[in-house]
């Protein structure tokens, strides 16, 4: 008899039998499995980014409520999930000067967030220009990224939908400028009927806000009077300006009197001459033309529209004295690379001078700072010396020289400023070779005297104190659509050490030509 594991008696059966014990014990000892149904599938959302944009103050926030209420109903219908908002208020569409888009352009192209479709309300959202609008969408194409409108959108794939969307912004950039057309037709009426057609009157009038007409305010107009009667007495725009500042007097925007005052000197309103479209328009920076002048026949003369302040015999004699300093200035001019970007601790901006020193009254070039010198203004007063402008350029040329020549440093230096700035700092080398291969050419072709474009680009600004110098380059020039204030590099260098090199610089020099002499003879 055969007996189990247990000790108990186990009975052994054969053929068909055997085989149906078998599989009863077989299904007996297996687990019981119950039948489970596959979890169900996550739903996939497409990650967005949403832009809003009102373009006039005459707007409010109401605006970009109701932009926002449609984008978000079509993300419910449409199973999107909104990752990033950009609203620009009270900005034009018809350029990307917008703080929000341009970082909305940065962050698309960096991967700080990412998202693979731009919705806004309407396209003239984006921009009201066909030729930006087809800029903006291939550079995003580039990255994988689509733009869509919620409001009359039309599927691009295909070329008709192509053809819809572009001809809504051909019609979007048709009313800004047939807009702009009616607008510069009012303009030219209101010129014509002598009012004012916008901005802040020159020194020495006011606005009446009934007439829309120029008037005379008289204690203005006293220091108008005093600047011509200097001006014609051969005093210098520094010594007009000590004097007006002494007498407590500001000028049209209630500030102290700085030393330029040639707008002023030139301004045809003083002898009652009415003057309208004058000068050029701004360029596509969004900055405006100095004395660039239109042609005469475009220009709106009329004597006598506005009240007189300057007889005609003071303001001639004044124009006759710009003429003959105009004729009299050597055609080559001193060129002060860092005027713009240099500012004292006090403030005020650094602008460049110069000045004969020494036995040959050589010509000494420096930047000082233009806090005006008064005692009403003494709180404004800084003791800062002057800076040497060979010295101060030649810091801030090798600075810009040191970054370009190490791309992995500013790699470096980008990602530290947006972890700063609490955003997702990913950049990498391949996303600025081409901008640093582009600088550093620059840099190696350029001269001292041809760097105002690369300064341009890259300087943000120069702040000089008693003890140093420090200069903030802009890291975003390496990248497209980078906000300039966001990414700043800085330099600093001690001021003293560049006044002490002035004393070795000059010996050199002497020891230079000391050894030239003696080549020569």
């Amino acid at each position: 008899m055969l007996t189990n594991k247990n000790g108990s008696p186990e009975t052994v059966c054969w053929g068909q039998e055997a085989k149906a014990v078998t599989y009863a014990k077989y299904v007996a000892a297996a687990p019981i499995q119950q039948a489970q149904s596959p979890p169900p599938k996550e739903e996939q959302l497409t990650d967005v980014a949403i832009y809003l944009r009102y373009s006039s103050d005459m707007q409010n926030a109401a605006t970009i409520a109701s932009q926002r209420e449609a984008i978000l109903k079509y993300c419910e219908a449409n199973k999107m999930r909104i990752v990033m908002e950009y609203v620009d208020e009270a900005l034009s569409g018809t350029n990307d000067r917008r703080k929000a888009f341009r970082k909305m352009m940065d962050d698309a192209a960096n991967g700080v967030v990412r998202f693979s479709v731009i919705l806004a309300y309407k396209l003239d959202r984006i921009s009201r220009k066909v030729s930006d609008h087809l800029r903006f969408r291939e550079y995003l194409e580039d990255y994988g990224i689509k733009i869509i409108a919620v409001e009359g959108n039309f599927d691009d794939e295909n070329p008709e939908g192509w053809l819809g969307n572009l001809f809504q912004i051909g019609l979007s950039e048709y009313y800004i400028k047939n807009l702009r057309r009616d607008t510069l037709r009012g303009l030219f009426q209101n010129a014509r009927e002598c009012k004012h057609t916008g901005g802040k009157p020159p020194l020495g009038y006011k606005l009446n806000k009934e007439t829309l007409k120029l008037e005379i305010d008289e204690e203005q107009a006293d220091s108008v009077r005093r600047i011509f009667t200097m001006a014609a007495e051969g005093k210098t725009y520094r010594e007009i300006a000590d004097t007006l500042n002494k007498m407590e007097r500001t000028n049209a925007y209630g500030r102290p009197f700085s030393d330029f005052f040639l707008d002023t000197l030139k301004q045809r309103k003083y002898i009652g001459e009415y003057v309208f479209n004058l000068t050029l328009p701004v360029d596509k920076r969004g900055r405006h033309y100095r004395r660039r002048y239109r042609d005469e026949s475009e220009v709106i003369r009329i004597p006598g529209g506005v009240p007189r302040i300057v007889s005609d015999e003071l303001f001639y004699k004044v124009q006759r004295q710009l003429e003959h300093r105009q004729r009299i200035r050597p055609n080559k001019r001193r060129k002060y690379l860092l005027s713009g970007f240099t500012r004292c601790e006090c403030g005020y901006a650094m602008s460049g001078s110069s000045k004969p020193t020494g036995r040959n009254k050589n010509q000494y070039y420096y930047y000082r700072c233009s806090c005006p010198k008064t005692s009403k203004h003494e709180a404004h007063i800084c003791k800062n010396s002057t800076i040497s402008m060979a010295l101060l350029n030649e810091f801030v040329i090798n600075s810009i020289r040191s970054l370009i020549h190490d791309p992995e440093g500013i790699v470096s230096l980008i990602n530290e400023s947006l972890t700063a700035e609490g955003k997702k700092a990913n950049v990498k080398l391949y996303h600025i070779e081409a901008a640093v291969r582009n600088f550093d050419e620059r840099v190696r072709k350029s001269t001292p005297e041809e760097w105002s474009e690369i300064l341009f680009r890259l300087v943000k600004e120069i702040r000089v104190t008693k003890e140093q110098a420090e200069l903030y380059i802009r890291l975003n020039a390496f990248i497209k659509y980078s906000e300039s204030k966001d990414l700043l590099c800085m330099f600093t260098k001690d001021r003293i050490h560049l006044r002490k090199l002035a004393p070795y610089v000059r010996k050199k020099r002497k020891e230079k030509e000391g050894n030239e002499t003696e080549t020569e003879s």
